[in-house]
């Protein structure tokens, strides 16, 4: 076996490495399939809009025996549960699902290492430390949710622009918008990001002068058009997914009026807010929604930086206890409730009622996550210290895992980090601890036609 992942030019010891990342997924498939929960709150959506493509030829993600309501043909972006339909052609078990994305997840960590191009005794070490001490990444692909692979794309599109940048063909820049397209069909957090893309392909046209690089910047807008005139001609209102109005109302403006106020009046204030939004048609729905909460936002609108800040740093340093307790019911003992809800809730009170309910040692499993947490937050930042201005792949790294930290906003966790932690150890591993990198020669931006 050593000597097959050798011919993969993996670094460090390939076997071991190969049995841990192996292990570990053997060892979430085997708690998937015999304790686990492979579902979250999100995941009966996606199951039942890939039964709904399956069998009516539609991405409307609720029941379809059901009335139909316009949020539900639009709350979902398509792509993972395409994934899924197409797996329940050959099989109904999500259990299976599950563990053909734990393999999938493993063969995907040893690629990402053999392309890290780091032979470094350190790096491999904070490598397995990493897949270890980083849960949520393995909880993520043993759960029917679209976390996992939504990372990879975003992964897969930085490999291409590396590819780009080492050969200068044009074929890898189109897989790279490519994969930005697949990346914001299965989350739409990525809504926004064709602006900055296209800042991007300017910078490199500028040191190209390659017209074909300013055309394929519009791949990404063209899909976003595409399935936003999809959804206005199901729903009547022009827009790509309803999850920006829901995560804006129902997290966002609660949120900040939790931390004005109080929880209790956040939850009356919302729910009066979907009582009035009740019988309105879904365009004056929408524009109720957003206005109320816009406004809200805007009225408070220190109490929401607060709640930014405390989000962008809960983003890296989160030890994912909500996914765990989740994936493990028999851990929650009546404390499924977060940390920071309970602290605006109770305050010292809640903290005490938090703890005892957690209890001690999963107390210590967090406390020992934590601290992993913010080393490898700062192993992100040295990297970025080190980042050379002629590495376009490092850059448009450093500008994805920027855009994706600033979007989450107020609700930033562990499983929101996930999106960008195989680009954040590629880059660990290309900046830091690389005295043995085999010796590669220095690329730069002077893309030249041949």
């Amino acid at each position: 076996m050593r000597s097959w992942l050798s011919q993969f030019g993996f670094k460090g010891n390939p076997l071991y490495l190969a049995l841990i990342v192996f292990a570990l997924a053997f060892v979430y498939a085997t708690t998937a399939w015999k304790c686990g929960n492979i579902y979250l709150s999100d995941s009966f959506e996606y199951v039942v809009q890939a039964s709904n493509i399956l069998n009516h030829q539609s991405s409307y993600c609720n029941l379809w025996q059901q009335e139909l309501l316009p949020e539900y043909w639009s709350l979902r972006t398509p792509l993972y549960a395409c994934f899924l339909s197409f797996w329940y052609i050959w099989s109904s078990s999500d259990h299976l699902i599950v563990l053909y994305q734990l393999l999938v997840q493993a063969v995907a960590f040893l690629w990402l290492y053999r392309i890290s191009d780091n032979r470094s005794k350190k790096f491999f070490a904070f490598f397995v430390i990493t897949l270890v001490l980083s849960p949520v990444m393995f909880i993520s692909a043993g759960q029917i949710m679209s976390d996992w692979i939504f990372a990879w794309s975003l992964f897969i599109a930085i490999y291409f622009i590396f590819m780009f940048e080492k050969n200068h063909g044009i074929i890898y820049l189109l897989l790279y918008n490519f994969m930005l397209c697949v990346a914001v069909l299965i989350k739409p957090v990525l809504l926004y990001f064709f602006v900055i893309n296209f800042v991007i392909h300017l910078y490199i046209y500028c040191n190209n002068k390659n017209k074909l690089v300013l055309a394929l910047c519009i791949l990404m807008p063209l899909v976003i058009l595409f399935w936003s005139m999809r959804n206005e001609k199901l729903t009547g209102v022009f827009h790509y997914t309803y999850m920006t109005t829901n995560n804006l109302y129902n997290y966002n403006a609660r949120l900040t009026l939790e931390h004005k106020f109080n929880v209790e009046y956040a939850d009356s204030a919302v729910t009066e807010w979907r009582k009035e939004s009740l019988n309105m048609n879904f365009h004056d729905k929408c524009l109720y929604l957003n206005t109320q909460s816009s406004s809200t936002i805007l009225e408070y609108w220190h109490n929401y930086i607060m709640l930014q800040l405390r989000g962008m740093a809960k983003f890296w340093l989160d030890p994912g206890r909500y996914d765990i307790v989740n994936f493990l019911p028999q851990l929650d003992r009546g404390a499924s409730l977060s940390f920071f809800y309970q602290w605006d809730k109770y305050n010292w009170t809640g903290m005490k009622q938090y703890i005892v309910g957690v209890g001690p040692w999963f107390v210590l499993l967090l406390l020992c996550l934590l601290i992993f947490n913010i080393i490898f937050f700062v192993a992100v930042i040295c990297s970025c210290k080190k980042l050379q201005k002629s590495d376009l792949a490092a850059l448009v790294s450093v500008v994805i895992i920027m855009y994706i930290w600033i979007m989450t906003g107020p609700i930033g966790n562990a499983r929101f980090k996930l999106a960008v932690l195989p680009i954040s150890l590629w880059l660990i591993g290309k900046y830091l601890w690389t005295t043995n990198r085999s010796q590669t020669s220095k690329r730069s931006l002077e893309y030249q036609e041949d």
